[in-house]
């Protein structure tokens, strides 16, 4: 539980951070391990962007679901926690490709990283106004 000032800000429920952790040891392991074997896919031009934005796009969505959500929580500070550390993982995962053969380490895939964790936390957090308004109107 993460509190502010005397006021609860996030309850953490561990069960709930498990699907990002299973999301996040698929993005940095399945990629390498194909490519140290030599048969990774062969992707049309441009297509791992896509993937790139996929990618974190669902590790963003991930993130906000592992919060339980209370009442009075500041909706700025959930997305910019979540914005650094999708944009902290994207630079790691980069980083961390620049030392495996036949991996490249790419400012254009943080990009997409960076697009897709953006569009991921933007979408979660839409969801939790429209689910808050939806409790207020009843």
């Amino acid at each position: 539980m993460f509190r502010i000032g005397g006021n609860e800000i996030v309850k953490i429920e561990r069960r709930r951070w498990i699907p990002l952790i299973v999301w996040v040891v698929v993005v940095f392991a399945l990629p390498n391990i194909l490519s140290l074997s030599g048969s990774g896919p062969d992707l049309p031009s441009r297509f791992d962007k896509v993937i790139h934005f996929l990618e974190y796009m669902v590790l963003a969505a991930l993130f906000h679901w592992g919060f339980v959500y209370q009442p009075k929580l500041n909706r700025l500070l959930a997305f910019c926690a979540v914005m650094f550390a999708g944009l902290a993982i994207g630079a790691l995962d980069e980083f961390t490709q620049y030392f495996i053969p036949y991996r490249n380490c790419s400012i254009m895939d943080w990009f997409a990283d960076v697009a897709g964790t953006l569009a991921g936390t933007s979408l979660a957090t839409l969801r939790l106004v429209r689910t808050a308004n939806r409790k207020e109107m009843i």
